[in-house]
């Protein structure tokens, strides 16, 4: 029963991810309409992969790899974010991406997969953490404190595109 449920647990966190970059990378690229469905494709591409490798137990039986796999896809965030650097700069770029609120979510993911892979507090403490504050979740208390975060950004970043005036404003001088 247990491997099912790893299965659809692990789905859902590779799917909750993608959203997430795929709503930042929209906002983030507004302005780049080619980089924003190269970016998403990539993306989207990858989580597909990731969750065709889960089902058919690739990583299953390997929770490292797991871990690894799902920060990786976190992280690939930071490969648009530094070419956007590279087209308006950093200041104006950790305005328009919400860094403050993107880093938050970022420690928040990896802090709690960090307790998710070491079983932490229960694997110091056996039986003490069985029902309650059991590393799992700690990790899913990071996933929520992660797409606060997320809400945030978000939130910003399209009150800030509907105030430059939609998909065709790029004027980047009040940021």
């Amino acid at each position: 029963l247990w491997r099912p449920m790893w299965t659809y647990m692990i789905t859902g966190i590779i799917l909750m991810i993608l959203g997430s970059l795929l709503s930042w990378f929209y906002y983030l690229l507004h302005c780049w309409n080619h980089l924003r469905i190269g970016y998403m494709l990539f993306v989207t591409v990858f989580g597909l992969i990731l969750i065709v490798g889960n089902l058919f137990k690739f990583f299953q039986d390997y929770r490292i790899a797991n871990m690894l796999l799902l920060m990786i896809l976190s992280f690939s965030a930071f490969i648009p974010f530094f070419h956007v650097i590279s087209l308006i700069g950093w200041e104006k770029n950790w305005k328009l991406a919400e860094m403050w609120n993107v880093t938050g979510l970022a420690l928040s993911y990896v802090v709690g997969a960090q307790f998710f892979y070491f079983r932490w507090p229960e694997s110091q403490w056996p039986g003490r953490f069985d029902l309650f504050l059991h590393g799992c979740q700690i990790f899913y208390f990071g996933l929520v404190a992660g797409s606060l975060f997320h809400a945030n950004a978000i939130r910003k970043m399209w009150e800030r595109q509907r105030l430059l005036g939609g998909d065709g404003a790029c004027d980047f001088t009040d940021l």
